[in-house]
């Protein structure tokens, strides 16, 4: 995972229909988190495919599909990293317990929230 770089090589378009990034625009990063989550319960990879843009989806529902946001806390910034950071605590679609701190960036051209890390 890259740390500190954007990928705008897919564009963020105010009139663009199937990508819903808009989702993703004007919240907070924790509102961002809980989109995600929710989103990765039922694997809605609509709304994954912004969010988790810079990742592999087909890795990630591996992992993440099915799981429930349980608790997260408020976010945080550390060091030089451009975005900020969310401690998370999931329950696994198999009933196991996992805490990520998943790292958030908003620094595109459309100041939406991706993942950027933690996942």
């Amino acid at each position: 995972i890259l740390y500190n770089t954007t990928d705008d090589t897919m564009p963020f378009s105010h009139t663009h229909t199937q990508i819903p990034f808009e989702q993703f625009i004007d919240i907070t990063a924790e509102e961002a988190v809980i989109k995600m989550f929710e989103a990765a319960s039922v694997w809605n990879e609509g709304l994954l495919k912004v969010v988790l843009r810079n990742m592999s989806l087909r890795q990630m529902e591996k992992t993440y599909k099915g799981c429930q946001l349980l608790e997260h806390e408020p976010s945080f910034k550390s060091g030089l990293y451009n975005g900020v950071f969310i401690k998370c605590k999931l329950q696994m679609a198999d009933g196991s317990i996992k805490k990520v701190v998943v790292a958030m960036r908003n620094d595109n051209s459309a100041k939406a929230w991706v993942a950027d890390g933690g996942l």
